[in-house]
């Protein structure tokens, strides 16, 4: 259990249900990846649906092959996933592994007759691909708290809270 700092104990399961809604009401998010330089780029992304039978932390992006958001996550393997309300009194941060997704079947299956517009060829566009985020850690604040709390997730025995730091708030 962690403290909101007011006293109160938040459960991890508490949290992952406040991450879901941050993560519902979210239509977009910011992707951030590692540049060359060392700096972190972000972009804001649209969300892509779920698929049934699949993890519900997985997130799915949408980009164009050739992109520098689909270089620097062929790069470093890793995303940042950045979700808000839009007053900022909420907030939901999943962070890991990431790959780059090019099965055809893959884009059939999850494809949206919305993204015409983006590639010239519809869905059998050949510079279509799909960033697959699989995260390992989520930071989650929630009004009220004195500082986010973080979960790390090892996919045997799912999520738990990470101790928090002696440090003051954030």
């Amino acid at each position: 259990m962690a403290s909101t700092g007011a006293g109160e104990a938040v459960t991890a399961e508490e949290l992952l249900a406040a991450a879901r809604g941050i993560m519902a009401q979210s239509e977009y998010c910011w992707a951030v990846t590692a540049g060359a330089e060392g700096r972190a780029n972000a972009r804001v992304m649209g969300r892509v649906a779920s698929v049934p039978d699949e993890d519900e932390w997985t997130v799915w992006f949408l980009v164009n092959r050739r992109s520098r958001k689909a270089t620097e996550v062929g790069d470093s393997g890793c995303v940042t996933a950045a979700y808000s309300n839009s007053t900022l009194t909420k907030y939901a941060v999943l962070l890991g592994p990431a790959v780059l997704v090019e099965d055809r079947s893959v884009i059939a299956r999850r494809w949206q007759e919305s993204w015409n517009s983006l590639f010239a060829q519809g869905k059998h566009d050949p510079d279509i691909t799909f960033i697959k985020l699989e995260p390992d850690r989520m930071e989650v604040f929630v009004e009220g708290m004195q500082r986010y709390v973080v979960l790390e997730r090892d996919r045997g025995s799912g999520w738990r809270l990470v101790p928090s730091e002696p440090s003051g708030p954030r």
